[in-house]
């Protein structure tokens, strides 16, 4: 799915687009990594276009082995698809059973596979990655994961000890306008 259109459909900015929130995480994902004692290599920019990965993971059937090469390819060896001309996703591609990888993540086949699982995540209710979908319940992000065995675990009592929150009502809400400038457009509060 594209991240984009998740943002889009609700009327969010990604994390990269709030200044402060973009400084943070990327720390954060440092931090997290280095702790966790993972590889990692920031890519030498971003956010990216990551339609070619995404189409990429699309054609070559978004298997678990897949997705992971392609998060290796950005997140520890610090690439992106421009990097090199693409010639270093040409190996990856090579590697997950894909040639002519350009040609192939141009189909009209596999560019609406990828809206369509945009548009499914949309209807699911998925707001941000990560998201596991289990049953009818989201759990979104990374420290989230404890919460998604707890349910596993006991989906009953969790849904019953959820249900108070599930009909909290909205004390406020807050206005957003659309602001256009020099051809886009952003989200800003009313003063």
């Amino acid at each position: 799915m594209l991240l984009a259109g998740i943002l889009k459909s609700s009327g969010q900015l990604g994390p990269a687009e709030i200044a402060t929130k973009r400084i943070f995480t990327y720390r954060y994902v440092r931090w997290l990594a280095e702790r966790r004692g993972v590889a990692f290599a920031m890519p030498p920019a971003h956010p990216f276009n990551p339609l070619p990965l995404l189409r990429l993971s699309v054609a070559a059937g978004s298997a678990p082995d897949t997705v992971r090469r392609l998060f290796d390819f950005v997140w520890r060896e610090g690439r992106l698809p421009e990097s090199d001309d693409g010639r270093t996703l040409d190996a990856v591609a090579g590697e997950l059973g894909i040639g002519a990888w350009r040609e192939v993540t141009s189909l009209p086949a596999v560019k609406s596979a990828l809206v369509d699982n945009t548009e499914a995540a949309v209807k699911r209710g998925v707001f941000g990655v990560r998201t596991f979908a289990h049953e009818n319940e989201l759990f979104w992000g990374d420290d989230a994961t404890d919460m998604l065995i707890d349910y596993i675990d006991d989906p009953g009592g969790f849904r019953e000890r959820a249900g108070e929150t599930d009909t909290l009502p909205i004390g406020v809400a807050r206005t957003r306008l659309a602001v256009v400038t020099q051809g886009t457009s952003r989200l800003v509060q009313p003063a």
